[in-house]
């Protein structure tokens, strides 16, 4: 878990790549930092989108996607498996459900299904 004085959407980036499970900026409300480290804690990953690191106030399931989310999405759309997205994006297959489960939690769905049916709903996918 990264805890940040900054609220750089790459710096975000870099600590997820690096294996971190979770970045939060230390301006986030203290209830956001609660809930980040019990997430965290609880063996989920915590990957903030660019508009909640610049608004922290927004709500999970109107916060638009990071670039890695959303390139997974797509491939999500496309009725990939875990390991044919990882291989596409070369990533491990651990990443690949870590930010998967960011999703589910991003749209408030519980399975691929519908978190592709969301996207498509909100037009991040065709």
């Amino acid at each position: 878990m990264v805890l940040s004085g900054s609220a750089d959407p790459a710096a975000s980036e870099l600590a997820l790549a690096a294996g971190a499970m979770g970045f939060i900026p230390k301006s986030s409300p203290t209830a956001i930092l609660v809930q980040t480290l019990k997430l965290v804690l609880a063996g989920g990953v915590y990957a903030p989108s660019a508009s909640r690191l610049t608004d922290p106030s927004r709500a999970a399931g109107n916060a638009a996607l990071t670039s890695r989310q959303q390139a997974i999405l797509e491939q999500l759309a496309a009725g990939c498996a875990n390991k044919q997205i990882a291989q596409a994006l070369g990533i491990s297959e651990a990443t690949v459900k870590a930010r998967v489960s960011a999703i589910f939690r991003a749209f408030g769905v519980s399975n691929r299904t519908q978190a592709v049916r969301a996207a498509q709903n909100r037009g991040l996918v065709a």
